[in-house]
């Protein structure tokens, strides 16, 4: 599903000759600034333009995007064919400059895991004022950690960017892995303790709770091999 920080805009409209694009501020192709939009189609007149709209969540950024200084890759779609365009800026005072040609962005990278100290922390204040052994909450932690790394990030419910990791989309667990891990807590706890330890579990799991997940991705970009670059005319 697309992230919502990927662009406060709902598209771009693109010139298919020139490779070259303006945000827009809704799909009746209203631009961010009048005169802006207006600059566009003087400079681009009698060219192919082209509405953009974001094709998936394949997102390739140096910075989070809430940062001016990030320069990233996004694929997008015309509702024909796919895209990737790049946004990048040359100081963080410049507006964006925004280019895309032919292709799609290609999942080079995918692993899953948990940020196993906030787990750690919800574990101990649930046995609070009783004390865990090291080994009992290390070989659980282990436990999850290696159930986590398992999964499949394509099978993951994504919810949210992470606020500091460009590669890092925030993902809900899955019922199934949830449910795994009580059951393989059950060789590591007992009784009453694996019954509290459902419990804390439970609570944990709301999308803000220490149970999401932590889903890394790389892509690539991949050009279709099938479609020349646009030729770059003069604006």
């Amino acid at each position: 599903m697309p992230r919502p920080s990927t662009s406060a805009a709902s598209g771009w409209l693109g010139c298919r000759d020139c490779g070259t694009a303006l945000p827009l501020l809704s799909h009746a192709l209203v631009a961010a600034d009048d005169t802006d939009l207006t600059t566009f189609l003087a400079a681009h007149a009698g060219h192919s333009l082209t509405h953009l709209r974001i094709d998936g969540d394949a997102i390739q950024s140096t910075h989070p995007m809430w940062d001016p200084a990030a320069s990233a890759q996004i694929q997008v779609t015309n509702g024909e064919k796919s895209f990737v365009l790049s946004l990048s800026r040359d100081s963080i005072d410049a507006p964006p400059t925004v280019h895309f040609r032919p292709g799609s962005l290609s999942l080079v990278e995918a692993s899953v895991s948990i940020e196993e100290s906030h787990l750690r922390r919800a574990v101990e204040q649930t046995f609070y004022p009783l004390t865990l052994g090291p080994t009992k909450l290390d070989r659980f932690i282990g436990m999850v950690r290696e159930t986590v790394g398992r999964t499949d990030a394509s099978v993951i419910e994504l919810l949210f960017d992470d606020a500091v990791d460009p590669d890092v989309t925030i993902g809900r667990m899955p019922e199934a892995l949830f449910e795994t891990i009580v059951a393989l807590s059950a060789a590591i706890f007992s009784g009453a303790d694996l019954e509290r330890l459902r419990v804390c579990l439970e609570t944990h799991r709301a999308d803000d709770g220490v149970l999401t997940l932590r889903v890394r991705r790389r892509f690539k970009p991949q050009a279709d091999a099938g479609l020349a670059p646009p030729a770059r005319h003069p604006s």
